[in-house]
């Protein structure tokens, strides 16, 4: 048997966990993970659960996602044609938490489809990556 990494499950000769940077997210994220993406191996989110602090939700079924309790000023990260660049936002217009969907492109607009309360979000994009 050979010896895994209990952080990101990977072999331990593969495993990246020590080039993971910690950032101190001052913005909440939220993700829904389609439940076929929590099967993947090589999956990013046992990454991003060491680099941010983020809550992450599996779906309800295949693509149905249901709605935090109170996601008024939140955002949806996702590129639709109307989407905000974050960067171009002024500080009090950012979003007060970010929703964020994970799952193949094909999974994640039905995801956004069968989750009506997801379509009423003011929906973002990240351009370039800045530390703040």
């Amino acid at each position: 048997m050979r010896p895994t990494c209990y952080r990101c499950l990977r072999p331990k000769i593969r495993c990246l966990c020590a080039a993971v940077p910690v950032v101190d997210n001052r913005t909440p994220v939220l993700l829904y993970q389609h439940r076929r993406e929590a099967r993947h191996a090589f999956g990013s989110v046992p990454f991003l659960r060491q680099a941010l602090r983020l809550l992450v939700v599996r779906t309800v079924d295949d693509f149905a996602c249901a709605a935090p309790d109170d996601v008024s000023g939140w955002a949806l990260l996702f590129p639709t044609p109307d989407a905000v660049d974050l960067a171009a936002l002024p500080a009090a217009q950012r979003p007060r938490g970010l929703v964020v969907l994970d799952g193949t492109w094909w999974q994640a607009k039905k995801m956004l489809a069968a989750s009506p309360w997801m379509r009423d979000l003011t929906a973002v994009t990240v351009s370039s990556l800045q530390a703040s």
